[in-house]
């Protein structure tokens, strides 16, 4: 590859053992606990790059363990498929391990945190349902995240969508059903007979209350 330096390295191992690397070589060598039969003693190796491939390669298997957990599965005659569908589990599982990292950083604790299968499925929601978001103006009178979670928390609630799709603005119409619902804008307790088409919340859309905008903006 042009402008990129390459060492490649091989180890003489119980069989030779050939490594390619972009910033480790076979020098500085390390010491290592390692019996050696004949001379009975510990020997100096192995090579630089070698050491560091054993020790991040508890990572690797991680990332494969993870993938084979929830791995796309699809079956086609076309080769490339299965790479591009990898490789987007690659990105994921790989998001996810972020995303875990950033929760315990910030002191969210772990029943709030998405397993690797919720998170998928919020990303895969997301990606079917998003649009354009419009840019919001001014200072919001209530933050609707931070209210439905406390809501959550004090018991049990009805699920609502992720935020991307609450304010993509595409394909949210007030819809009347013939059944009755409290309204899910958080601090109102009002009855309607008023569904969001997309988000199949109940919400207020009255000449009084319009807790359908306000849910859908803030």
């Amino acid at each position: 590859m042009a402008g990129v330096q390459l060492r490649a390295v091989k180890w003489h191992d119980n069989r030779a053992v050939h490594l390619l690397s972009t910033f480790a070589s076979a020098n500085p060598t390390i010491s290592v606990q390692r019996w050696d039969k004949k001379k009975k003693k510990q020997c100096r190796l192995p090579a630089q790059v070698s050491c560091m491939h054993t020790i991040r390669v508890g990572g690797v298997d991680l990332l494969d363990s993870l993938i084979a957990l929830y791995a796309t599965k699809i079956r086609s005659r076309k080769w490339y498929y299965k790479i591009v569908f990898h490789m987007m589990d690659f990105t994921l599982v790989n998001a996810w391990l972020l995303y875990r990292r950033d929760c315990k950083d910030c002191g969210i604790t772990k029943k709030e945190v998405y397993s690797l299968l919720k998170f998928k499925a919020e990303v895969a929601s997301c990606l079917c349902n998003e649009r354009k978001v419009l840019k919001k103006r001014g200072r919001p009178s209530h933050n609707v995240d931070r209210d439905l979670a406390e809501k959550k928390r004090r018991g049990s609630a009805s699920s609502v969508p992720s935020t991307p799709v609450r304010q993509d603005h595409t394909d949210q119409w007030p819809v009347w059903v013939e059944k009755k619902g409290r309204c899910k804008y958080p601090g109102c307790k009002g009855i309607v007979k008023v569904q969001c088409s997309k988000c199949v919340t109940y919400l207020c859309f009255t000449a009084d209350k319009n807790c359908f905008m306000n849910f859908h903006k803030q």
